[in-house]
This record gives structure tokens, sequence and C-alpha cells, in this order.
């Protein structure tokens, strides 16, 4: 039968998306506490304690750094602290990589890390509370990002949708303008056909008149003439 940690918080049978969490002194080697809200909390255990000692030996650290190790399909999230802190997380795949430094930031602004029993130099009770009332808030920010990017999404969709509508709104009013505009044109120009028409035929008739009238006066003319002529030559 496995023995149970004492440094370890088993909170719930159900995975959270934040599943693993140690704080470490990278300057004594010491973890100074563990959570835990996993099933698989032996094996995660393992590896990220393995990741800690191998932190604590490295010769040259670099603080305030966002880093990343992957281990098999597991990434695991750390960053140092000044004076000498180490966090080490792991969260499910849809868990922002925003929010978990989000959550160092937090923990630290809190000053979780200076709440130590000075014999063992592990987390005392009342910051095992803090720390876990820190995480419980992380667990749900989670999910009010992810409702908000849903709604975002949404938002976004039905802006299109009234976008589009008012796009097809409009080319529908431009076709029908464009429709009027043709049939008035159309009309007009069939009105000044008729017009047209109408002003050539009274042209046409206007014309006929004339040249009747031309005719009859030339043939009195002409007959004038005549008679004038056969008169001349009678008279000679």
């Amino acid at each position: 039968m496995e023995e149970k940690d004492d440094n370890l918080d088993d909170l719930t049978e159900n995975e959270t998306p934040i599943r693993y969490l140690l704080i470490g002194d990278i300057s004594t080697n010491k973890i100074i506490t563990e959570f835990s809200s996993t099933v698989n909390a032996a094996q995660i255990k393992k590896e990220i304690n393995q990741i800690f000692a191998k932190i604590c030996k490295t010769s040259s650290k670099k603080y305030n750094e966002r880093n990343k190790i992957t281990s098999k399909d597991t990434i695991y999230y750390f960053t140092l602290v000044k004076p000498n802190y180490i966090f080490i997380i792991l969260v499910s795949d849809e868990y922002s990589e925003e929010l978990v430094f989000e959550l160092i930031d937090k923990i630290n602004e809190e000053k979780i890390t200076t709440m130590i029993n000075e014999e063992t130099q592990e987390l005392n009770p009342n910051g095992r509370v803090e720390l876990k009332n820190i995480i419980d808030l992380y667990q749900k920010k989670n999910e009010e990002e992810n409702d908000k990017e849903i709604i975002n999404d949404k938002n976004k969709k039905n802006n299109s949708d009234i976008n589009l509508k008012i796009d097809e709104n409009k080319i529908k009013n431009i076709n029908e303008l464009q429709s009027q505009s043709t049939e008035e044109i159309e009309d007009l120009q069939t009105k000044t056909d008729v017009f047209l028409m109408t002003n050539q035929k009274r042209k046409c008739n206007y014309i006929r008149s004339i040249k009747i009238w031309k005719d009859k006066k030339f043939w009195v003319y002409l007959l004038s003439v005549l008679l004038i002529i056969l008169m001349i030559v009678i008279i000679i």
C-alpha cells in the first residue's frame, strides 16, 4: 500500500485545469509545498521532483523567465523568482499559458512563500489555506476566460450576420435603383421617340401643305405669263 505524502494536497477525485504545483527553495533544494488535483499524482510528482532536482543543480539560473519542459506529451511550466524560489506547474491542455504565469504572480503578490514553518521550512497551515484559495480562484478563471471567448465569438458571428444582412439589403436597394433607373430611361426614350415621330409627321404634313400651295401659285403665275406673252404676240 502506497503511503500518502503529508506535504501533498489531494483535493479532488476529478481532474481540474490546474493539476499540479510545486513550490521549492533552490538554495536549500527543499520543497516548500506541493499541490495536486489529479488521479495520476504519483507519476507527476515523480517527474516534477526530478525537474526540481535538476534545476537546483544547474549553475546558471535565470530569474523571472517563462520556461517550459516537455516530458512525453506533457508540458511543465516553471519560473524562478528571487531570492531563491521556483514554481513548477502542470495544467490541462485547454488552460492558457498566460493564466499559468498570472497565477504565479498572484502567489508572489500574496507573499505565500513567506508563510513558512521555521522548523520544517515547509508551508504552514495558513499558507496552505491561502494557496488553496488562490488556486481555486484560478481554476474558475480558466472557465471564465473560455466563456468570454465563446461570448466574443458569438458576438462576432452575430455582427458578421448583421453586416452580411446589411450588405444584402444594400445590394438589393442598388439593384432596385438600377432597375428603376433603367425603367425610367426606357420610358423617357419611348416618350422621346413618340415625340420625334409625331413632330416629324407634323413637319411632313406641313411641308406637303406648303408644296401643294406652292404648286397652285406656280400654275397661276405660269398661266398669267403665258397670257401676257400671247397678248403681245397677237398685238405684234
